[in-house]
């Protein structure tokens, strides 16, 4: 893609298709947090049909998850992301802080600069054994490694991150890292698209 991420829809946001160019849907954000407006690739979208959605309406606002990824992801949606990447760089060496940074350089496009707070992040929570903190910074990490174009990298990664995730019993983040294993399985064609 040529163009410049808008940055990501939060874990549980529902969108609806509004325009298609070609391979590309343009898709309107229904209810949770994260862009107003963005396109995507035809390729990893999963059609839902209406009467689906007209459950998930009155759906919350954003999904308010308990994992440190999933708090970032949700105090980057609500103060903006680069005022979420000035406060949480003021923090200094705080994992969870780093996962912010981390979620923060994705939205502002910033892949290697995500890559790198979310590398200092898995090496704090491994030494102090939180297991909460390393599963959000496998998963951050292989975020960032997708977002870079290194598709085996985020794959493994997201592998990691999805026994974790299982192993803690957040079925909520375990799906995100599913979602985030089969992205890059596409980018690595080792699935049909």
């Amino acid at each position: 893609l040529a163009s410049r991420p808008l940055g990501r829809l939060a874990v549980g946001a529902l969108v609806a298709g509004e325009e298609r160019v070609g391979e590309r849907l343009r898709l309107k954000k229904v209810s949770g947090a994260g862009p107003e407006v963005g396109w995507v690739s035809l390729r990893l979208v999963t059609p839902v049909k209406e009467d689906k959605v007209q459950e998930r309406r009155g759906a919350p606002a954003a999904f308010e998850g308990r994992s440190l990824l999933a708090r970032a992801e949700a105090d980057v949606n609500q103060r903006g992301a680069q005022a979420a990447l000035v406060a949480a760089s003021a923090k200094g060496k705080d994992g969870g802080a780093l996962i912010t940074v981390v979620v923060a350089h994705l939205t502002l496009g910033g892949s290697k600069e995500a890559l790198e707070a979310a590398a200092q992040a898995e090496q704090l929570f491994r030494s102090s054994s939180n297991k909460d903190g390393m599963a959000s910074a496998a998963l951050a990490t292989a975020v960032a490694h997708l977002a870079g174009g290194a598709a085996q990298d985020a794959r493994d990664s997201a592998l990691r991150a999805l026994e974790l995730f299982r192993g803690a019993g957040d079925r909520q983040m375990e799906a995100s890292a599913l979602a985030t294993a089969a992205n890059a399985r596409l980018a690595l064609r080792e699935v049909g698209a």
